[in-house]
């Protein structure tokens, strides 16, 4: 799923098989508008950048930080973000990065050379981290906005130190295609009440800390057709949450006590680790 922000507070989110979010970022100067996958388990950004020479596809748009009067580098300081399909790596850039209205003048994030293949698909070019602590300095994207916002004098202002996603579905007709537009809209300062009814319940970030990279909350049960399933304790139940990615994984054993819930419900005989259910299933 793609993302593209306006140059406002209220992105909005085009999607692409539910497997992923991405928004439209603008780096450089003048801007490079570029599709970043929306990641909140990830602190470290990363773009493709015109050094890539492995992983990346013809439908990225690359990142040329030779075009850029505000991009810098050493071009001895690299780096690289591990995936369980590899490294990203590449030099380390900081430069001017805009948010829909929002402008931060100095990200730090990877120019990516080389890519695992098939991390990231169709249009989007790297992924964009909303984590809590980076590795990148000075770091990650929402921190640093918060931090600017704040500054005295600073004529950019959040309206409360939160970002909410509303995320639509695959539309599944004849007509879909892989990248939608109207996915969603992701949303820095506060939450789009057109976008929902009611009030929002509000959990605590698990395990808060100064070296904590991602947000995490407690899982304090699953319940299936209304039944509860047993799920290990301790970190096990921790939970982390993301629109990069429309799957839920979990350890072995808890997975297998959810599906055995499920009637019909048998290991996929050519996906390792994921299940499938009869049609009929209610």
């Amino acid at each position: 799923m793609t993302i593209s922000l306006m140059q406002s507070e209220h992105g909005h989110v085009d999607q692409g098989v539910d497997s992923a979010y991405y928004c439209t970022v603008s780096i450089g100067t003048p801007g490079q508008p570029l599709d970043l996958v929306l990641d909140m388990t990830a602190s470290d950004s990363w773009v493709a950048d015109t050094s890539c020479v492995s992983g990346c596809t013809p439908s990225m748009r690359l990142f040329d930080p030779d075009t850029s009067s505000s991009a810098e580098t050493t071009f001895l300081d690299t780096g690289s973000i591990t995936y369980g399909s590899g490294d990203v790596s590449g030099d380390i850039f900081t430069d001017t990065m805009q948010l829909g209205s929002y402008v931060i003048p100095s990200q730090a994030f990877l120019g990516a050379s080389r890519i695992p293949t098939n991390l990231i698909q169709g249009s989007a070019s790297g992924v964009l981290g909303l984590g809590l602590q980076g590795t990148f300095k000075p770091g990650p994207v929402f921190l640093n906005l918060l931090n600017i916002t704040a500054q005295a004098g600073s004529k950019q202002k959040l309206q409360s130190a939160e970002m909410a996603f509303w995320l639509n579905r695959f539309a599944g007709t004849a007509e879909a295609v892989e990248e939608e537009p109207g996915g969603g809209a992701f949303t820095l300062g506060g939450a789009n009440a057109t976008l929902y009814s009611g009030d929002i319940s509000f959990v605590s970030v698990a395990n808060a800390s100064s070296t904590q990279t991602y947000w995490m909350i407690e899982l304090a049960g699953i319940t299936v057709q209304g039944s509860p399933v047993q799920i290990t304790p301790g970190d096990s139940a921790l939970a982390t949450f993301t629109p990069a990615t429309g799957l839920i994984g979990g350890p072995t054993s808890d997975v297998f006590a959810i599906w055995s819930t499920v009637p019909g419900a048998v290991r996929s005989p050519t996906q390792s680790g994921f299940f499938q259910f009869p049609c009929s299933t209610k």
